[in-house]
């Protein structure tokens, strides 16, 4: 449950936590500070390829992963981007911090005051969030990437507090500004970061970024969390300011699986031992590439070092703004079922809710199973859905289903009343060819192949070279709107496309499935001769192809390969002759060797 419901520059309340060192006892106040323990957040962007970074399907199903909210959530900005988005109001919406990082200009154009009416808007639109935001502003200003656009520590000084005042005189008094030097300068010492802190009256708390860059680096070491930041928490810790971890980030190992998630395990005892004064941490989950290098931060780069992570958010020192998440979500609505397609159940039920997920993850058990037959994750609020396929017609199904927030899952639902599945019509036409071709005429150039088949022998054979090779038969009466399938098996093909089926009037065409010599599968109408791509190759061996069509001056084609659908194509001039004959394979003169068999036309 949240925990807080307001939070505006104060020292919120918490829940009794494990004892902590006496030290924290002394901690700094300020804004957003807290007496004991340390927020919990992240930059989240694992995929790198949605093309926002933090976006709320990414942060939500961290959180579900998690089991819980993260505190901060953070988001980098450049300098000409307009802060804030619509990312930090849905964070302070559910009742997370928003922390912004917002990029870096040239230190000398900001103390001219040339774009202080750009810096105002900023501040005007933090004012206006209405809520407390980290500000990050200008961060590793100490990073030998920086140098050219800093200039010098002076500089970057006077560029600092000439932000920070423009800020104050538009009333951004919500702002928490945050100084981030790197925590490596702070062990080279060459820049040393304190000779860039603007002053104590410009600064909210003190934070850091380090990283272990062992083994993509080129002549790195494997460094631990607590090396990596001991020489910056010392500096830090005599500051009088709340302290942070903005970023930190661990790679694998390739020589020891474990090496990263006991990284991570570590830096929890660390952070509750050794360095009692920090109040926040933050985790850099992403991927970036430097100088042609790519270096893996994500936390899901292994289970087990994502777990080690999942397990210092349920510690109760890192859950300040949100209790741990013991309670399942509500259990299901009872499903109900409907059978309305040959071979399917359609399954909805009444959607739960849950304390922390704002995603949940639905199992579906039929007949009582133990194993789910379907997994549904939705964010609904209402009602959730399932189709169940495959099914016998006549066979009747009961199901339950049982919700997850990613921790917890809730008992099952009420069992649904039984659904009886329904049973597709007869076909209106079925061939296998066990009786011979007594119901096909004409017949040419075929012949009983008694050693294959598509379910099983026999099937119809051509093997022609500059000859036809076809087969017709009449159906008893005509349809407007007919499917016809078959089992095809193509062995060799000559220089020129050949048709595999067709559906046609008692005399003319309608449209045909052909395949090309390169074996590509395309559906041509033969009313209007205009030719789609099935986007599928018919490779050697069996494999079904179905064609479909509704006619009329704007009627409709469909075709389907191997069980799915591949294409639909309406408004399709198909005359209004009703479709009355099927052929298998092509009666022009062409060069291939085929089998077909399982030929069924179904309305």
């Amino acid at each position: 449950m949240l925990r807080v419901a307001t939070l505006w520059l104060c020292v919120i309340g918490v829940q009794a936590l494990p004892a902590a060192p006496s030290s924290a006892a002394t901690r700094p106040t300020g804004p957003l500070a807290l007496p004991a323990g340390a927020y919990f957040g992240a930059f989240e962007n694992p995929d790198r390829v949605d093309g926002v970074a933090g976006s709320e399907a990414e942060i939500q199903q961290l959180e579900s992963d998690l089991g819980r909210k993260i505190d901060v959530d953070n988001r980098f900005y450049n300098w000409n981007q307009a802060i804030p988005t619509a990312a930090e109001q849905w964070d302070v919406a559910n009742g997370r911090l928003p922390m912004i990082t917002w990029g870096a200009y040239d230190t000398l154009t900001i103390q001219s005051g040339s774009v202080d009416t750009w810096i105002r808007s900023q501040a005007d639109r933090l004012r206006d969030l209405g809520a407390p935001v980290f500000l990050r502003f200008y961060h590793e200003m100490d990073g030998d990437y920086r140098q050219t656009i800093v200039h010098s520590p002076q500089d970057f000084i006077a560029a600092w507090r000439h932000v920070h005042d423009l800020f104050q005189q538009e009333g951004a008094t919500n702002v928490v500004w945050v100084w981030c030097p790197t925590a490596w300068k702070f062990i080279q010492k060459d820049p040393w970061p304190p000779d860039y802190y603007p002053g104590d009256a410009y600064v909210d708390w003190i934070a850091a970024d380090g990283y272990n860059w062992y083994p993509a680096r080129p002549g790195s070491q494997w460094r631990s969390f607590q090396y990596l930041f001991q020489p910056f928490y010392d500096w830090a810790g005599t500051m009088g300011k709340p302290i942070m971890i903005a970023e930190n980030g661990v790679q694998e190992d390739p020589n020891d699986p474990n090496r990263k998630a006991q990284w991570i395990a570590d830096s929890q005892t660390t952070l509750m031992t050794a360095f009692p004064l920090v109040q926040a941490v933050l985790y850099f989950d992403t991927t970036i590439t430097k100088g042609g290098i790519t270096y893996p931060w994500i936390l899901k780069s292994t289970p087990q070092a994502f777990n080690a992570w999942r397990s210092m958010a349920l510690n109760p020192y890192f859950n300040q703004l949100f209790a741990p998440d013991t309670q399942p979500p509500s259990v299901p609505g009872q499903p109900v079922g409907i059978s309305s397609v040959p071979g399917q159940i359609d399954l909805s039920w009444g959607a739960s809710s849950d304390d922390h997920a704002t995603s949940i993850t639905y199992h579906v058990f039929r007949d009582g199973g133990q194993i789910p037959v379907g997994t549904v994750q939705s964010s609904s609020t209402t009602t959730v859905s399932f189709t169940d396929t495959g099914l016998a017609g006549g066979s009747v199904h009961t199901y339950q289903v049982d919700a997850s927030d990613g921790v917890n899952t809730s008992v099952l639902s009420a069992p649904s009343a039984p659904v009886t599945v329904a049973s597709a019509p007869p076909p209106v036409f079925s061939e296998t060819f066990s009786s011979g071709f007594g119901a096909w005429s004409p017949v040419t150039n075929l012949s009983l192949d008694s050693t294959t088949g598509g379910i099983s022998p026999p099937s119809a054979r051509a093997q022609v070279t500059g000859a036809k090779a076809f087969a017709r038969t009449a159906l008893a009466q005509g349809y407007s709107s007919l499917c016809v399938s078959e089992a095809i098996n193509l062995s060799s093909i000559g220089t020129a496309s050949v048709a595999l089926l067709k559906l046609r009037t008692s005399s003319g065409q309608v449209a045909r499935i052909l395949v090309t010599p390169a074996r590509a599968l395309r559906v041509r109408n033969d009313v209007t001769a205009a030719v789609f791509n099935m986007n599928r190759t018919l490779s050697s061996g069996w494999h079904t192809i179905e064609l479909c069509a509704t006619i009329g001056v704007s009627g409709t084609l469909s075709a389907a390969f191997d069980g799915a659908a591949v294409g639909s194509w309406s408004g399709q001039n198909l005359g209004t002759t009703p479709i009355s004959t099927l052929q298998i394979l092509d009666e022009t003169v062409k060069t291939f060797a085929a089998n077909v068999d399982d030929v069924v036309a179904h309305t």
